[in-house]
């Protein structure tokens, strides 16, 4: 959702989580560079490459599981981090956007690769039924704390009920 309307002052907090078609993974292995060319003739490091003269010596490759044609409903709401900021007013703005299929950037699920097709669903409209599965979808990732190396991310145990999983309240306060 930061995709279609983001603003320093509030961040959005999903509250559950309706899926509406069955769970299927895949298992991709992606190749990444670690230095690209430079026109100064010096390669730009990203993770420490040197000048071995070996081709694979900037390459790496990362084996990652990703869930596959997926359909969701994302129920959340708008919480201000500045009492002064007229939240009405955002989730306006934000409608207006999501109205129009607009976004500030490509929206994509978890990796740029997944990109997200999404319609706003109006207060009101029922909306396309979850499914009536069960499961116990093991630790989730409910959000990235870029404050506290300690701590970089707050995880959860999914448990999808009749095709729903309710997402715990998260605070950094």
């Amino acid at each position: 959702m930061d995709a279609i309307y983001w603003h320093p002052g509030f961040s959005w907090q999903v509250r559950r989580i309706d899926v509406l078609k069955p769970i299927r993974y895949e298992a991709m292995t992606f190749n990444y560079v670690k230095c690209y060319p430079t026109s100064f003739g010096k390669p730009y490091v990203i993770g420490g490459c040197g000048d071995s003269g070996r081709r694979n010596a900037e390459r790496t490759q990362q084996r990652t599981t990703f869930l596959r044609d997926v359909a969701y409903v994302l129920h959340a709401e708008l919480v201000a981090h500045d009492p002064s900021l007229d939240v009405s007013k955002h989730v306006g703005r934000f409608c207006k956007l999501a109205r129009k299929g607009k976004s500030y950037r490509l929206p994509y699920l978890g990796l740029k690769i997944c990109p997200a097709r999404y319609a706003l669903l109006e207060r009101g409209d029922e909306g396309p039924q979850p499914l009536s599965e069960s499961a116990d979808l093991g630790m989730m990732m409910l959000m990235r704390n870029y404050d506290d190396p300690k701590f970089p991310t707050f995880n959860f145990r999914a448990m999808m009920v009749n095709g729903t999983i309710q997402v715990p309240e998260v605070s950094l306060a």
